[in-house]
């Protein structure tokens, strides 16, 4: 869970197939992240909102956690936070994220490119 910038963990044990899950929070944290370090089997459905995966895209230090975030951004790719989601991406760590970025961008296509970034260069 991420509050203020900072990140806190706790472990749980889940017991069925669906478990809810409760955390002690002074305020509504800016995200959580379950399974931050991905290591679990199993199949997550989030619920997460797009400014969420903005600031996971941001914050979590995983690859797959910044891949999530720019799928969000792709499926939303008309909307303004999306955009700047994969603009942001364009400058991610990982070539494999970038190269994923360009494809959702279609930067190849330069009319294509010129209508999703305002300011692509003529």
């Amino acid at each position: 869970m991420y509050t203020g910038g900072k990140a806190q963990r706790y472990t749980a044990t889940l017991r069925n197939a669906v478990d809810t899950l409760y955390f002690p929070a002074a305020t509504k944290p800016d995200l959580v992240n379950v399974d931050a370090a991905k290591v679990l089997v199993w199949q997550k459905q989030d619920n997460k909102s797009l400014a969420e995966y903005a600031y996971q895209q941001l914050h979590a230090t995983h690859y797959l956690d910044r891949r999530e975030a720019l799928t969000a951004a792709q499926a939303n790719a008309t909307d303004p936070l999306a955009q700047k989601m994969l603009l942001a991406g364009l400058k991610d760590k990982s070539p494999a994220l970038r190269e994923m970025t360009v494809q959702a961008l279609d930067l190849k296509n330069a009319p294509s490119a010129k209508q999703r970034l305002p300011y692509w260069p003529s």
